[in-house]
């Protein structure tokens, strides 16, 4: 396993806001949604996808993941379980791919692990704490 062809990893946190003026909860209750995205681009070479690259998805607890696993704007497996392993080297293309995992988990108190691995890469990220998954896998091909 090498992690050479790790390239970039990001974590974002975006809180959304709002204020309602006139609500059951009295003037000027406030809800609160908070978003999370995590993003992570690795470079293969396209010898390496005559090998099988596994992307797992799965929950702690046994929680239900709900949702879909996008690669360039095309959905390629819907999620409805607490775990899915899908390999994507069939659906990788020469340039840059994007997967994108998103969707919700319950109970919202669990966590969520997405992890990339081949004979020679493995990539790992994960979220947890508030329900929603918004993992994104950026794979240059070249």
């Amino acid at each position: 396993m090498s992690f050479k062809h790790l390239v970039f990893a990001a974590f974002s946190t975006v809180i959304l806001a709002t204020t309602f003026s006139d609500s059951p909860l009295g003037k000027n209750a406030f809800a609160q949604t908070q978003y999370q995205s995590q993003s992570t681009t690795i470079d293969i070479s396209s010898s390496e996808l005559k090998d099988s690259y596994w992307l797992n998805i799965y929950s702690s607890d046994n929680a239900r993941i709900q949702g879909e696993v996008k690669l360039d704007g095309k959905v390629i497996q819907s999620l409805n379980s607490a775990s899915t392993t899908i390999n994507i080297a069939p659906y990788l293309n020469q340039g840059q791919n994007e997967v994108i995992i998103s969707g919700n988990y319950s109970p919202t108190n669990a966590s969520v692990t997405v992890e990339l691995n081949s004979k020679t890469d493995k990539v790992t990220q994960q979220t947890g704490g508030n329900g929603l998954i918004n993992q994104i896998l950026i794979i240059e091909v070249q």
